[in-house]
């Protein structure tokens, strides 16, 4: 800890880093598509895990989630010699998964949970949660949750469904544990203007509102690498994203045959027995009511918009796609004890502007510096006695 003015003692800190390392098998299995520009020796796995540890290293945070790891024994060898221990969960049928990591000496894990949601019937996407007692300040106790979405733009409805179950988990394990906070990380595949991201920040959603495959505002398909988002190449057919995408309004009255939620689709996105009962008009859902309104019990801010009134201007960067799906969540609400959160964020990192990556020569990550598709989000949080 620190000193202010006057000898008061500053509130201690609390960096913690979500990264999506890009993994490895997708990786080669996207490289045509998504990363040809980039030279094969920047793809390699060795030398993007030197790069990864190598930013992990400089960044030193004390908490680190990680999102599409196919390589966890590799990133545990290197890291534990950093004062890291972890855990993994893998996604059923494929290597890669999410992975935790944090620093052995400053913290206790009480308990842990890992979510395979395939075991939900909800892809095989999966999440990790922790909860954390900081050793030496007055047994302060953090929940963590650490996830990554599906991808599928069309599949609204179960990206939702992920989320929501996350998030219950979360405020769970805080009551039960009575956690002084909560912060959640990782690759939502969601945008900043989208309905999901809404979900996330307000704790509900009318899902009526909201067409289905534009929940996450992403269109499947688009193609804007860096040089289009630079506007030093035209995009193709695919590349332009009109207002429809992340404007529910907007394709509403573009698409009279829009919003199509099945009483399945809703279901799946609610989580309730809410549409399993018969129904005299089982077609589409197309008006508000209750009965479409998700919700969460958590009331989270982003910490980006609480330091710098915005979300990173991007998160991800690759042939076909520039945007932010990365997050740093934390709860505002009350533990299970009624005490109010005690995590403040007082500072975040930013991803390089794209004009200093241009002049770079680095139009597609991964590049030389930068050793995956997206970038590290990372903010310092200070640590304040709960009320």
């Amino acid at each position: 800890a620190g000193r202010r003015e006057g000898g008061a003692e500053a509130p201690p800190k609390l960096r913690i880093m979500s990264y999506n390392i890009l993994a490895n098998r997708l990786a080669e299995e996207h490289y045509y598509d998504l990363y040809r520009a980039v030279p094969i020796k920047y793809m390699e796995w060795q030398y993007r895990l030197e790069g990864i540890v190598r930013e992990v290293r400089r960044l030193k945070p004390d908490i680190l989630c990680l999102q599409e790891v196919d390589a966890f024994d590799d990133l545990e060898r290197e890291l534990r010699g950093t004062g890291y221990c972890g855990t993994f969960i893998g996604r059923n049928g494929h290597a890669e998964g999410c992975a935790t990591f944090w620093k052995f000496q400053a913290f206790e894990c009480l308990a842990s949970e890992s979510i395979d949601f395939s075991r939900h019937n909800l892809r095989n996407n999966v999440a990790l949660v922790h909860v954390l007692r900081v050793k030496g300040l007055h047994d302060h106790k953090l929940v963590l949750g650490n996830i990554h979405v599906l991808f599928n733009p069309k599949r609204g409805d179960i990206k939702l469904a992920q989320i929501r179950t996350l998030f219950d988990v979360v405020a769970s394990a805080r009551k039960a544990h009575a956690c002084h906070s909560a912060v959640i990380c990782g690759d939502f595949n969601s945008v900043p203007d989208s309905p999901l991201y809404s979900f996330i920040s307000l704790g509900k959603l009318d899902c009526s509102a909201c067409d289905r495959k534009y929940l996450s505002g992403q269109v499947e398909g688009l193609s804007c690498g860096i040089e289009s988002f630079l506007g030093r190449s035209k995009p193709n057919s695919l590349a332009k994203m009109d207002d429809a995408a992340t404007n529910p309004q907007a394709t509403a009255r573009k698409q009279k045959t829009s919003n199509h939620w099945s009483q399945e689709n809703l279901r799946i996105a609610l989580g309730s027995d809410v549409c399993e009962q018969p129904s005299s008009n089982p077609g589409p859902i197309g008006s508000s009511s209750s009965s479409s309104v998700a919700t969460h019990p958590l009331r989270l801010v982003s910490s980006y918009k609480t330091v710098s009134s915005m979300e990173p201007a991007y998160t991800s960067a690759h042939r076909r796609f520039v945007g932010t799906v990365d997050y740093i969540w934390y709860d505002v609400g009350e533990d299970g004890d009624g005490n109010t959160a005690s995590l403040s964020p007082v500072g975040v990192l930013l991803p390089p502007s794209m004009h200093d990556l241009a002049r770079e020569n680095e139009y597609c990550l991964p590049s030389k510096r930068w050793p995956s598709d997206h970038m590290s989000v990372v903010t310092d949080f200070a640590i304040r006695e709960a009320k």
